[in-house]
């Protein structure tokens, strides 16, 4: 695949994809499929770059080996990233690609205590699953990229720009995580999910619409954007799924979304097997959202 040039590619999606936009029942903007078209190829990356993938080490863990990577992603930067392999069973591996929460990092998944997202990364390697995590650009070890400024800034300071080339740059980087996975040789192509939270929720979608490498998902705590212009905007993903198993975990009392909206958007996964778990919570989903999670890919990657 060739890069974007994104300047250009916006101005045009400024003009087609207004025309394009269609007027909707419920909360949330859809754009049309020439509108998607040109969306889509905002997430394309040269696939002909080396990765230049390193292990930096390795540590056992209860369940697994983790390896911190470390490969090429966009504008010479160097992306970190850890992969954890099952112990007690053998190649190839299914494999879920985890997406962490705006501020968060890969640790979210790894933490030093005891965590909700640490349990559910350790129950997906005791099912014999290998799971996959990289920082996004400005986050973990890639702090500095953001002069070590709080990436929630880019929100509060309302820098939309950054932001969206922030949610860009990180679709393309995971793409390229799946491209290391693929090489290793002992990841089944075939068995690969995604699970986000939060923001990262919404790359869940964005991956499991635009890269056909993925075969199932989950987006806990997805937070939804009514202007169906911004990259942001997972309704225009939802409704470009290729038939992937695909489960929906919201809270009904999170500010970032609300109950029409989200029922909008179940009614917009374009899959015949979908499912709508609503929790009474805020933002933060109760702790047996791990299970349902786990049990979504278990039946649909494993």
């Amino acid at each position: 695949m060739k890069s974007v040039n994104i300047l250009t590619l916006c101005l045009a999606m400024g003009i087609s994809m207004c025309d394009d936009a269609s007027a909707s029942d419920g909360p949330l903007g859809v754009i049309g499929d020439e509108g998607f078209q040109l969306l889509e190829r905002l997430f394309e990356y040269d696939d002909d770059v080396p990765l230049d993938a390193l292990v930096l080490e390795s540590r056992d863990l209860t369940h697994g080996k983790r390896h911190k990577i470390l490969y090429s992603g966009l504008w010479r930067s160097r992306v970190p990233a850890y992969l954890e392999i099952p112990h007690d069973v053998g190649p190839p591996y299914p494999c879920v690609v985890l997406f962490h929460k705006l501020t968060d990092s890969k640790e979210q998944w790894w933490p030093m205590i005891d965590s909700l997202e640490g349990r559910h990364r350790d129950r997906l390697v005791s099912e014999g699953i290998a799971v996959f995590a990289m920082d996004m650009p400005l986050h973990g070890d890639r702090l500095a990229e953001n002069e070590f400024e709080n990436p929630r800034n880019l929100i509060e300071k309302e820098l939309r720009q950054r932001y969206r080339e922030l949610f860009i740059q990180a679709i393309q980087e995971n793409r390229r995580g799946l491209d290391y996975l693929m090489a290793r040789g002992d990841i089944d192509s075939t068995r690969v999910g995604v699970l986000g939270y939060g923001l990262g929720a919404s790359m869940a979608l964005c991956m499991a619409a635009v890269d056909p490498r993925v075969k199932a998902g989950v987006a806990a705590a997805p937070p939804t954007e009514p202007d169906p212009l911004s990259v942001r905007a997972i309704q225009n993903y939802a409704g470009r799924l290729r038939d992937q198993p695909f489960l929906l975990q919201t809270g009904t009392f999170d500010p970032w979304t609300t109950p029409e909206a989200t029922k909008q958007l179940y009614e917009l996964l374009d899959t015949p097997t979908k499912k709508l778990k609503e929790y009474h919570s805020d933002h933060r989903l109760p702790i047996w959202y791990i299970n349902d999670s786990v049990d979504w890919l278990v039946t649909y990657v494993k």
